[in-house]
């Protein structure tokens, strides 16, 4: 009790009941003083309980930042995992865009948020089945009504965790949201030819056999930064829930709308700038990977400078090639001759380039073949047989002709890569009544530009055909001859020949034995024969400088499917704002921080490169 209450108790003794009363009251709070009171503990309790609400928000935001950690960890694990097992990786998908955000325009986009790869075959056991090979499957396709080859596959891919459509309005049946986000998916099914018979092996939508989610199916996102339409080809930067091009066939519908998210990418290593080995003929450039993505080649399709530039993405290979410059003061491959996605500035038109995708390696040069056919008609008695060489039809020359003296009929200079030389005239029946050699140059009497010859690539066989008798006859019959390096031709064997190629390279001769070589005598000329001819088969190639014969130096940029860079960002949930550009269009808000978690990872295809 305060002292002045006290006090004035000791007074109230003196003073009637009535005033006593009026008098306690006095000592009372009032109303005033208790809403003072009541104030400051409101204060005080909201100073208390502020700190413990921020502490539960962190608590739970941690939480969250431990799930989604998790979620990404243990996601990227299973994708390194299940990649580096892999037999076959296909190539990522890309799609034909012509017109982005309302702009016309034509490009390709390359979709790197989905892979789609052939597990190796287990057995029962969980064992990998040697040899390593896919899991072919036999699927009954009802729109083809046959049973159709198709292997077993697995794609990673993004999409909203409930993406079914609503069957009236053909749109998403639950929006994007907190609690239907995009997220990872795993999936399992089947890809097939498609068609059948083109080699060409597409994922089969409609036959997923299993599908389960990687990362939240709440509170965490992947929102897309491209949203496409591949029924008309439009793109928009951002996502777009459906078709936003009125003149589309399925404008504001979701049918055949694809995204493409930063938030997870599958990038195939690319390797720039890479000097390829040259072999010792300088033939085969070999890179230091395969697997090569893009415009595919097993070594058969040839280009010249008039095929290329290749149409296509950024996933195909880049093949420059230079060639030293013929000022030898400079010493140096300066001069670009061909480049597979640029017109290069000096093309050289007889360079023949192919490359073999699988094994990641460049060839130049072509096969050719000829030689002489002979005339076995009448006996030449003590000349020569009569013979033609011709060269490639697409030449559109006329054929070198010589007759039974050794002189060619056809003109002053010859038109064919092959001419031959012969020996003097026969004046007895054992003296050669063919010529004793035969030389390959590619340059008609410098009539073509130069080309180098490889050794080891020269072969010769022997075209013979039986008379039947009857005007009729047997069955042409190759004998092979084998190759040796004893250029005397006193030494060659009966069944030998000598390709002796000149020191630069570019021109060669055919040696055979000087006494004895191939001739329509020895199977029993005119009388046993109704056909003869040699046939000499060689590899050429320009690939080299012909003022320094210095080779060519080939720089490739290519993708490998045999390693693949993996990056996978998953953020906090945010609503996406409306983009100022275009309605019904939505970007992430440019002033809200997205809390992120990231992670990187290269992964070797390991079974892919065996």
């Amino acid at each position: 009790m305060p002292r002045d209450c006290r006090s004035t108790t000791q007074a109230l003794t003196l003073l009637p009941p009535r005033l006593v009363r009026i008098a306690r009251s006095k000592c009372a709070f009032t109303l005033i003083e208790i809403l003072v009171v009541l104030a400051i503990m409101v204060i005080l309790f909201g100073l208390l309980f502020a700190p413990m609400v921020a502490g539960l928000d962190l608590v739970r935001r941690g939480k969250r930042h431990v799930d989604m950690q998790d979620a990404v960890r243990l996601a990227m694990e299973q994708m390194s995992r299940e990649l580096s097992e892999a037999v076959y990786v296909f190539d990522p998908d890309v799609v034909d865009v012509t017109a982005v955000s309302g702009n016309a325009t034509s490009l390709k986009v390359v979709d790197y948020s989905t892979v789609t790869f052939a597990p190796a075959q287990r057995d029962a056991t969980g064992q990998l089945i040697t040899p390593l090979r896919p899991e072919v499957l036999d699927v009954y396709d009802p729109n083809l009504a046959a049973d159709v080859p198709c292997f077993r596959a697995v794609r990673f891919t993004v999409h909203l965790a409930d993406d079914r459509l609503d069957p009236g309005t053909l749109k998403p049946l639950v929006p994007h949201g907190e609690d239907n986000p995009f997220a990872v998916f795993r999936q399992e099914g089947y890809v097939r030819e498609d068609p059948p018979g083109s080699g060409h092996w597409g994922w089969w939508a409609d036959k997923v056999v299993s599908e389960n989610a990687l990362t939240p199916r709440s509170g965490a996102d992947l929102a897309p930064s491209v949203s496409l339409c591949e029924s008309c080809g439009s793109m928009w930067m951002g996502y777009a829930p459906v078709c936003l091009n009125s003149a589309c066939a399925d404008a504001d519908t979701a049918v055949g709308m694809r995204y493409i998210t930063e938030g997870l990418q599958f990038v195939p290593q690319r390797t720039v700038g890479e000097i390829l080995a040259a072999s010792e003929d300088g033939v085969v450039y070999s890179a230091r990977h395969g697997g090569w993505l893009g415009v595919q080649n097993d070594g058969s399709q040839a280009y010249t400078t008039a095929d290329l530039p290749l149409p296509g993405t950024e996933l195909n290979p880049r093949l420059v090639v230079y060639r030293y410059d013929p000022d030898p003061e400079v010493q140096d491959w300066t001069v670009r001759v061909l480049d597979t996605l640029e017109a290069a500035p000096s093309p050289e038109p007889a360079l023949v380039i192919r490359w073999d995708s699988g094994t990641g390696s460049v060839r130049f040069g072509d096969w050719r073949a000829s030689g002489p056919v002979f005339d076995v008609s009448p006996d030449p008695g003590m000349g020569f047989y009569p013979l033609s060489i011709d060269g490639d039809a697409s030449d559109g020359l006329s054929a070198d002709v010589y007759d039974a003296t050794g002189n060619r009929s056809s003109g002053a200079s010859y038109t064919q890569d092959i001419y031959p030389i012969y020996p003097p005239a026969p004046e007895t029946a054992s003296d050669p009544r063919v010529p004793i050699a035969y030389v390959i140059d590619p340059t008609w009497n410098g009539a073509k530009v130069p080309a180098k010859l490889v050794r080891r690539n020269i072969s010769v066989r022997l075209l013979v055909q039986y008379s039947a008798g009857g005007g009729t006859s047997h069955p042409y019959r190759y004998y092979n001859l084998q190759p040796t390096s004893n250029y005397d031709q006193d030494r060659i064997g009966r069944w030998q020949f000598c390709p002796y190629v000149s020191q630069d390279q570019r021109t060669a001769q055919i040696r055979f034995n000087r006494n004895d070589p191939p001739s329509p005598d020895w199977f029993g000329g005119s009388d046993a024969l109704s056909a003869f001819a040699i046939e000499v088969r060689y590899y050429e190639r320009c690939n080299f400088d012909p003022t320094s014969n210095k080779d060519d130096i080939v720089v490739a940029d290519y993708s490998t499917r045999h390693a693949m860079n993996v990056c996978l960002t998953v953020g906090t949930y945010v609503d996406l704002e409306p983009s100022p550009a275009m309605a019904g269009l939505f970007v992430l808000p440019t002033d809200v921080r997205l809390h992120r978690i990231q992670v990187r990872d290269q992964v070797v295809i390991r079974n892919a490169m065996d």
